[in-house]
């Protein structure tokens, strides 16, 4: 069930480009089996075995013989999620109950829920008026937009380690995420400049006709 709503009184800003048209609301649980290999050890093996453990988490009990005890050994168990658990795991038995107890602790009315998605819709759409800037740049829009592209470069270098960690090797669909991960990070960064080229280009040059 979905509801829209156009706030009229947004629409004589000039400032404003887009209103929000629909939000995502969901909730995301994370677990990460961490685990480092000797240098008796297959790396592949361990990381298929773990796959197919976690893979049946659901359905999974206690390490039923000697070898998967001894793969869950050194293994480092971090929860990451909207949901709030009592404590973090300290072994593959914890994490299965806690797994397996997560359905139980959302919330009915929603307040573990977390936006996940916006869609945008053009105001132009709406009122047929091209937006334009007509304000010269101030010293505090120059600031947010330094901090934008920082934000941008430090998500870039995120990408790069994660990239850069053994998983990545090893699992095809982490490696994937963090393709995709990249490929969306460097496309808003070309779109923001892009952007960005051609609103100070245009306050600049009418800026300076003002003056004239």
């Amino acid at each position: 069930m979905s509801e829209r709503q156009v706030d009229r009184s947004a629409l004589n800003y000039g400032t404003a480009t887009h209103m929000v048209s629909d939000i995502l609301y969901g909730i995301d649980a994370i677990f990460i089996f961490d685990r480092n290999a000797t240098d008796d050890e297959d790396e592949r093996q361990i990381h298929k075995k773990l796959e197919a453990m976690v893979k049946f988490l659901p359905k999974t009990s206690v390490a039923s013989n000697t070898d998967e005890g001894k793969l869950l050994d050194n293994v480092k168990f971090t929860y990451h999620g909207d949901i709030p658990i009592d404590c973090e795991p300290n072994a593959f038995q914890e994490s299965i109950n806690i797994y397996k107890t997560l359905p139980s602790k959302i919330q009915q009315r929603g307040e573990n829920y977390v936006p996940m998605t916006v869609w945008l819709y053009p105001l132009c759409k709406i009122t047929n008026k091209t937006l334009t800037l007509t304000k010269p740049l101030e010293v505090t829009l120059v600031n947010q937009i330094e901090e934008r592209l920082e934000k941008v470069q430090f998500l870039k270098m995120k990408c790069n380690d994660l990239y850069a960690r053994p998983t990545c090797e090893y699992d095809e669909r982490y490696r994937q995420k963090v393709c995709e991960m990249q490929t969306i990070i460097e496309q808003s960064e070309q779109k923001f400049k892009s952007q960005l080229s051609q609103n100070v280009t245009g306050v600049i040059s009418k800026d300076l006709i003002k003056r004239k």
